[in-house]
């Protein structure tokens, strides 16, 4: 068996009808990661997973949920996630108790309806961001950051000098950041055994990615003092 993970890196829109036409074509099973794309995520066959930690857009505390136009697999899913009972106490397959509390339901449901003032923060904290990096040819943003979509993470790649060298900057201003890729997911302790393909991709993404501070009442003026950092040294 065969199964294809694309990933929407910090919620940027995802092809999901390509990846439908590729799974039909193929026969290998597709899930789409779509962890931090509550922003972006849309009706597909194909099934997608979006997360609702506390830090996401939409975030309720912890749990997720589970997105397909496929009523056979959300079913079966269901069925799964509720130890295996279905219209009856009897478990009929392995199964498992996914589901979320009905405290964290309550929090997602006043989530809900607070979300677009939440959205609107986000997108805020977005926009300053892109607006205050769009001279600087040597920092990159993720196409569409701040105008289609929006996430709760601010990340920025800089090939000269780096993540290391520009977290040591922010560091001794003050500044928090976060090395969201770590040293890539093939050298955690885990899994560094397995075998693997070529990572050139993944080792560029840990030399060039760094998550910068983003909340959604983070002042404008802040913004502009960690982008006046970023940008001296990237210079």
């Amino acid at each position: 068996m065969a199964a294809v993970i694309p990933v929407s890196p910090f919620g940027a829109p995802i092809d999901f009808a390509s990846w439908q036409a590729f799974r039909d074509e193929t026969g290998v099973a597709v899930v789409i990661d779509a962890a931090a794309a509550f922003d972006t995520i849309c009706a597909a066959s194909v099934p997608a997973v979006v997360s609702l930690h506390a830090t996401k857009v939409l975030g309720i505390g912890e749990g997720g949920f589970v997105v397909a136009t496929d009523a056979n697999f959300i079913e079966e899913l269901q069925k799964r996630a509720n130890f295996g009972f279905w219209g009856s106490r009897e478990a009929t397959v392995r199964s498992l108790n996914g589901k979320i509390s009905e405290y964290a339901a309550a929090v997602g449901l006043a989530a809900l309806d607070t979300s677009p003032v939440t959205r609107a923060g986000f997108a805020r904290v977005a926009r300053t961001y892109r607006e205050a990096f769009a001279g600087e040819p040597r920092i990159v943003m993720q196409p569409g950051f701040g105008e289609c979509c929006v996430a709760s993470t601010v990340v920025v790649a800089a090939e000269k000098p780096g993540a290391e060298a520009l977290a040591r900057a922010l560091a001794a201003n003050r500044i928090g950041s976060r090395r969201w890729c770590g040293g890539g997911l093939h050298r955690h302790a885990a899994f560094e055994q397995f075998p693997r393909h070529q990572t050139t991709h993944s080792d560029m993404l840990v030399d060039r990615v760094i998550g910068l501070p983003c909340w959604r009442e983070l002042p404008n003026e802040d913004i502009a003092q960690i982008c006046d950092v970023v940008a001296s040294v990237c210079a």
